[in-house]
């Protein structure tokens, strides 16, 4: 099916058996995939390991890469190339996607001579019966996102449940899975290891770097003693952007007096109009933002000088990336009440919590009023703890570790 110019001798029907060599095949280039792949790509060159495992991404990834992600490229680094992306994107199915994704996951397997496939999302090949009609080729390990025992626990019973666990279920029986990392659910990974002992629990890397020179205060003109609220990332309905500018909207005068919210990262022109019919509405510049892609310095930079982070994420189930920062910086922060957020941040002294609209409007006013006293609770968090367990060094040692993959 796949243009490939493999070795002539190269028997596509007989089970490898090389010495252990890993492949990584990416069609995402979205989401969390970008920063996965750095911090793993970072941390080989940097080791030196950089021909161990052979990496085939998508060629959207390739204006994402840092610098040292690209000096890989032509060594252990390749793109697959836009006709092949294009006719994944083209699958209406997610099985069918599944199934396209794990026939080129497998030829390049055989192609590459690699015995190990190291998956970024396992939760999208689970059910497909190519990864156990076909699955014979190789062994294979990885990260199960959206863990189901958040579910349970909130007791959400039905077909999400159902389908999750029994995605985990599959992969514990099947023979070549050699682990399944449970993403920032050590509870859940505790809860079933009941089915097997592979499965087990990954934290959500978190990679501090240093700030830019970037002035939040001068580049935005803010004025002296105003209160900044930072609403941070890919912005737009996944991230509650449109939650947020309702609540800002329906704030008192004199709230709005004493605030001023950073919208920093892309928004599409619809939300850049509504920001603009609010600023106009309330006559002076109420919301600010910077629609662009932020760069890492820059980003330490708005995390390191805001007063409150804005988290308004609509998924509760799944982590976030944002909320591991501010945890990683001590920062005061507004956050849903559910699932995933609760019960990261249910220790948290300097977390504000919501479970609506008119929540949500209180917690910006509880900041204002009481920012100090909320910037001192979450100062007494042990930061250094939560870095050394959220490390990108830790990230990849479980991805790679030699009892998995060796």
């Amino acid at each position: 099916m796949f243009a490939l110019n493999c070795s002539p001798d190269l028997d596509m029907n007989v089970e490898p058996d090389y010495l252990c060599k890993m492949i990584l095949v990416e069609f995402h280039s979205r989401g969390h995939y970008p920063e996965y792949i750095n911090n793993i790509l970072e941390d080989r060159a940097a080791g030196g390991d950089g021909t161990s495992c052979v990496f085939y991404l998508s060629y959207k990834m390739q204006g994402l890469l840092s610098a040292t992600s690209m000096s890989l490229v032509g060594k252990s680094v390749h793109f697959v190339g836009p006709d092949i992306i294009a006719r994944y994107e083209a699958i209406s199915s997610v099985r069918g996607k599944a199934d396209y994704y794990l026939e080129y996951v497998q030829e390049m397997a055989l192609y590459e001579r690699a015995n190990h496939v190291i998956f970024l999302c396992l939760n999208a090949v689970a059910r497909s019966r190519r990864l156990w009609l076909g699955a014979k080729r190789f062994r294979f390990s990885g990260i199960f996102l959206q863990s189901p025992y958040r579910l349970r626990v909130s007791r959400s019973w039905g077909l999400r449940l159902f389908r999750r666990e029994f995605a985990l279920w599959l992969l514990a029986k099947n023979r070549l899975c050699k682990s399944i990392l449970l993403l920032n659910d050590d509870e859940g990974a505790c809860y079933y290891q009941k089915w097997s002992k592979k499965i087990r629990y990954l934290a959500d890397p978190v990679r501090i770097c240093e700030p830019s020179q970037l002035s939040v205060r001068e580049y935005h003109a803010l004025p002296e003693r105003i209160v900044t609220f930072l609403h941070i990332g890919v912005l737009g309905r996944y991230k509650g952007t449109d939650l947020v500018l309702d609540v800002i909207q329906g704030l008192e005068a004199s709230v709005m007096q004493k605030a001023r919210f950073l919208f920093i990262g892309r928004l599409d022109a619809e939300l850049q109009r509504q920001v603009c019919l609010l600023n106009k509405k309330v006559g002076f510049d109420l919301v600010l933002t910077r629609s662009e892609f932020i760069t890492d310095a820059d980003f330490s930079a708005y995390m390191q000088q805001a007063d409150v982070l804005l988290v308004a994420n609509r998924n509760v189930e799944s982590s976030s990336g944002i909320l591991n920062h501010c945890l990683a910086r001590c920062k005061v922060v507004i956050a849903p009440n559910a699932m995933y957020y609760s019960e990261r941040l249910s220790s948290y002294g300097g977390a504000l919590l919501f479970s609506d609209e008119v929540q949500l409007a209180r917690c910006i006013e509880k900041a204002l009023g009481g920012g100090s006293e909320y910037k001192a609770r979450a100062s007494a968090f042990d930061s250094k703890v939560f870095r050394e367990e959220y490390s990108v060094l830790r990230f990849v040692e479980t991805i790679f570790n030699e009892d998995i993959v060796g």
